[in-house]
């Protein structure tokens, strides 16, 4: 590995002591952080995904309410019956 200026050097060397008395090497830890920050961002997907869903359903029930408000509206306005005879 090759530094060019001796901060970067020393930013290295510190890291080095840093992680020389953890268990796992560094590469493993830098693993494990990129694979725990694509399951909080998978999480979160799935979590906008849900609630854009809810969004959508509780807009086509609204839909289906005004329709049916709209046509009960048409019905009495026409002066018929709200429930038809079925005889």
């Amino acid at each position: 590995m090759f530094f060019r200026t001796r901060l970067q050097w020393i930013s290295a060397l510190h890291l080095a002591i840093t992680q020389s008395g953890c268990r796992d090497s560094y590469q493993r830890m830098l693993a494990g952080r990129r694979r725990a920050q694509r399951e909080i961002s998978s999480q979160r997907e799935s979590e906008e995904n849900m609630r854009k869903t809810r969004q959508i359903l509780d807009i086509e029930l609204t839909k289906a309410q005004l329709e049916e408000e709209r046509m009960v509206s048409e019905r009495i306005s026409k002066g018929k019956s709200l429930f038809p005879d079925n005889r």
